[in-house]
């Protein structure tokens, strides 16, 4: 059976040349090849002319994908290597095509060249741990050292000599004269120092620290060991101590000249001079100084603005580069539909190319289809006459002529009525390029990179402004005894039916919403009507912010949105979405605060991101919110109150006055810290000041004052 097959079907080897995928080989590079064998085998089955150009386009769009592909591949390892250099040369030396020799000593035999590689480092090894045991039995001197040297051996009669001791002394000395005892050195005893005085400038050993302590000129001099001497800063103990022009100790201080002096530099040059004081005087407690606190703050402030400097340029430096990522990838995604977009438009056009040639082919082989009928008649009429001429007689000659007569006029009229046919006329096939497609080709680069530049956010701050802004106490609230409303102006909202939240404008425009028509009223200065905004929801409250000059409005009851409209355009910029029904909203620098029904006081990103709850509880319907400073002001309706909080949620403080203050709503701070709260059922409008402790502290005691406003509509405002 196993011949029988081997006969038959014998076993076939074929050679299979596995070749594994490029690192930039991509599926979009894949495809083009994909095309450029589907083009070819077109090309080979049609051999038309415009089936070879088409292939042949195809297969340059791949080769020029192939150098993208492979351009951008090396661009990204580039740049991934770009801070380590090693990576970066092997990645360089791999594109040029160089390969890396292993270089080694001459030899014959690689085994035997391991070994001696191994006993290389083994006496080395040996020999170094032979000199450390050696180095611990015993001290190495100067004299030991030129001994171990062969190159001091001719000179090793002279190390005993007084002038290479001296030399030795000498370099020791300049190595560092805080080590050595300076009173035993001066008695030629060498010893070392324990600790330092500053003012003798010497080390001493044990001995002299005590002989030092107990001299009356040197008993209160201030001495410290000499490691806490040692880590004193370099510039510092470059300080002379002592007048360089007289050698003597400072004892006084100038402030005119801003100087120490000595006994003589005062009988010399400051002897007119009125300001002088005791060194000893000045010098008491300058650590504790105002000036030394002084420097210390200032370069704790210092090094904050440096690093808030660092931090900006960091941020900086990762905006450029995803911007730059972003541009990149913007102009990739552009460049994809541009190519999209136009191998679909030359789809479409050679699609009807083909339909176009099909079409005019078919009516020519039509066409030839008639003339071969007409030219096989013309052929069996011409045999038809040969035979006649050699067969038949002549009455049959001219009985047949008539007839035949007949025939050849019908054909030439077939072929008349052929060169009058449309089809006959010569049909060619023309590209008009389309101008758009034109541009493209025409336009010089893919677009403009431009660099903006905007003012630095980094604020400076000076310690000795903050130390000035400290001296001069602020005070927080202006009394309210001295806050008198007065009647500026009385506005008519004819179209409005229940006003709720209102807003002044930089520009001195007014805002105010209606919440049951659900629409934005825009006034001017003057209190003329301008423009109006419709909204899909109800309209609560609303909050200006000047950043993007655009305002925030809360839908309240029936809706879970924040409206964000721009009042130029008057169209809404974006919404931001809340799980509960938002109320009153405020602005806090560069984030929305908002009470949230049943939740709490939210805070919220301008963008609708990252919200949190500032303060959480059972937030009551139709309460208004206020922001100043740290400090957040919210109205509660249910129990006449309004509250405090600071920005991390602390209760601060509670006004209650159920006579004055009934179903509070509206509430604004003025920048004195004063609270106004508008009484819904009172009429009034209610303004909360902190009052001020004896102990000078402000305390969560709160004082009212009471102002009757008289009772208008909710198409009359009144502006105070």
């Amino acid at each position: 059976m196993i011949s029988i097959i081997d006969k038959h079907a014998p076993i076939v080897s074929k050679e299979i040349t596995l070749r594994p995928n490029t690192e930039w080989h991509t599926e979009e590079l894949r495809d083009a090849k994909r095309n450029c064998r589907k083009t070819e085998r077109r090309m080979r089955k049609t051999n038309l002319t415009v089936h070879q150009q088409i292939h042949r386009d195809a297969c340059v769009h791949a080769n020029k994908l192939l150098i993208r592909c492979k351009k951008e591949h090396y661009s990204t390892k580039v740049e991934e290597a770009e801070h380590d250099q090693k990576q970066l040369f092997r990645l360089s030396k791999r594109i040029m095509g160089e390969k890396q020799e292993t270089i080694l000593p001459s030899h014959k035999d690689e085994k035997d060249l391991a070994n001696k590689f191994c006993q290389f480092f083994m006496n080395k090894i040996e020999t170094i741990r032979a000199n450390l045991s050696a180095s611990n039995k015993s001290s190495i001197t100067m004299c030991d050292i030129m001994k171990s040297d062969e190159k001091f051996n001719e000179f090793a009669h002279l190390q005993c000599h007084p002038f290479v001791i001296f030399l030795t002394h000498l370099f020791c000395s300049m190595a560092g004269n805080w080590t050595v005892c300076g009173v035993c050195d001066f008695r030629n005893i060498n010893k070392a120092s324990i600790v330092w005085c500053s003012e003798c400038d010497e080390g001493l050993c044990g001995e002299c620290s005590e002989q030092h302590g107990a001299v009356k000129s040197s008993r209160n001099h201030s001495v410290i060991s000499v490691t806490e001497n040692q880590k004193l800063p370099s510039n510092v103990l470059e300080i002379a101590q002592t007048c360089q022009k007289h050698k003597e100790h400072y004892q006084t201080f100038c402030k005119k000249h801003d100087c120490p002096c000595c006994r003589r530099c005062v009988i010399e040059t400051h002897n007119e001079c009125k300001d002088l004081i005791a060194i000893d005087d000045i010098v008491q407690n300058v650590k504790s100084s105002s000036a030394f606190f002084e420097v210390e703050q200032t370069l704790v402030q210092m090094l904050k603005n440096v690093r808030r400097i660092r931090n900006d340029r960091t941020e900086n430096l990762k905006c450029l580069l995803d911007q730059r990522v972003k541009i990149e990838r913007d102009i990739k995604q552009t460049r994809k539909l541009i190519n999209d977009h136009l191998d679909k438009i030359q789809d479409n056009t050679i699609k009807e190319l083909y339909a176009n040639e099909e079409n005019e082919s078919k009516r020519i082989k039509l066409l030839l289809c008639e003339i071969e009928d007409i030219e096989k008649g013309i052929s069996d009429l011409q045999g038809n006459q040969n035979n006649i001429r050699q067969h038949a007689s002549e009455l049959q000659t001219f009985l047949a002529l008539k007839h035949i007569e007949k025939e050849v006029s019908d054909k030439a009229e077939c072929i008349q009525s052929v060169l009058e046919n449309e089809d006959m006329k010569i049909k060619t096939l023309a590209l008009e390029v389309n101008k758009d497609v034109q541009n493209i080709c025409r336009a010089d680069c893919f677009g403009s990179i431009s660099v903006e530049s905007k003012s630095c956010k980094v604020v400076i701050d000076s310690y000795k402004n903050k130390e000035a802004q400290m001296m001069v106490p602020s005070l927080i609230s202006k009394c309210i005894d001295d806050i008198k409303l007065s009647n500026k102006m009385q506005i008519y909202l004819q179209s409005a039916l229940n006003v709720r939240g209102c807003a002044i404008l930089p520009n001195g425009k007014m805002m105010y919403c209606d919440y049951y028509k659900g629409k934005l009223i825009g006034l001017k200065s003057n209190g003329t009507h301008e423009f109006e905004i419709q909204l899909d929801t109800h309209a609560f409250d609303l909050a200006y912010f000047e950043r993007e000059s655009s305002i925030a409005v809360s839908s309240g009851y029936g809706s879970n949105v924040i409206h964000i409209i721009d009042p130029n355009s008057r169209t809404t910029k974006r919404t931001i979405q809340s799980s509960e029904y938002p109320y009153g909203i405020a602005l806090n620098k560069t984030v929305l605060v908002y009470c949230k029904s049943g939740k709490g006081i939210m805070e919220v990103q301008l963008n609708g991101e990252s919200e949190k709850a500032l303060v959480q509880f059972n937030m009551p319907p139709y309460s208004y919110v206020a922001v100043h400073g740290d400090n957040i002001y919210y109205t509660n309706r249910d129990n006449h109150s309004v509250t405090c909080y600071d920005i991390h949620g602390n209760l601060k403080w509670e006004f209650k006055d159920t006579q004055n203050l009934q179903y509070p709503q509206g509430i604004s701070v003025d920048n004195n810290g004063n609270v106004y709260v508008v009484s819904m059922d009172t009429n009034s409008v209610v303004i909360i000041t902190l009052m001020e402790s004896v102990a000078r502290q402000y305390c969560p005691l709160v004082m009212a004052l009471v102002i009757r406003v008289q009772c208008i509509s909710n198409q009359q405002v009144t502006s105070c």
